[in-house]
């Protein structure tokens, strides 16, 4: 039997030693993809933070939507990047209710605040708090584990 000298590998050492790599590499890649999505999501928690402690403590959603819409929609817009395939499909879904909620509720003419019987959308949409809402979206913003 030989003996194993410095400088000679067998074909199954050089199999072993490439297979070993490329799952260090995986695993590594992984781990970095996780990081950065739950860096992600603690972001876009956090644009909403404010807002929900808000309404929660009785301020008139309507208006505290208006103060922060556009830090949601940056935050949506960071935050969609690391999601992909049904989940991107479900977070941008939830968005859109949300963003016809904020379009409906919060930018309405003069006439519309008037008379809102005449504008059938905001109708509907009167009685939807928006708390199911940002619940929903936050959903997308679970913080992944290793599996």
């Amino acid at each position: 039997m030989a003996t194993f000298a410095l400088g000679t590998f067998t074909l199954g050492t050089l199999i072993v030693i490439v297979l070993g790599v490329l799952l260090k590499h995986s695993l590594a890649i992984r781990r970095t993809n996780r990081q950065n999505f739950n860096v992600a999501a603690i972001d876009f928690k956090k644009a909403f933070d404010s807002t929900l402690y808000h309404i929660e403590r009785g301020q008139h959603e309507v208006d505290v939507i208006q103060d922060t819409f556009a830090t949601h929609a940056e935050a949506f817009m960071n935050f969609s990047h690391h999601l992909h395939g049904g989940k991107l499909n479900d977070f941008e879904k939830a968005w859109r209710k949300y963003k016809d909620w904020y379009d409906i509720r919060c930018n309405r003419t003069t006439s519309e605040i008037l008379f809102p019987e005449l504008n059938s959308k905001y109708m509907n949409m009167k009685d939807i708090s928006v708390l199911p809402l940002i619940t929903d979206l936050l959903k997308s913003a679970k913080r992944r584990r290793f599996f």
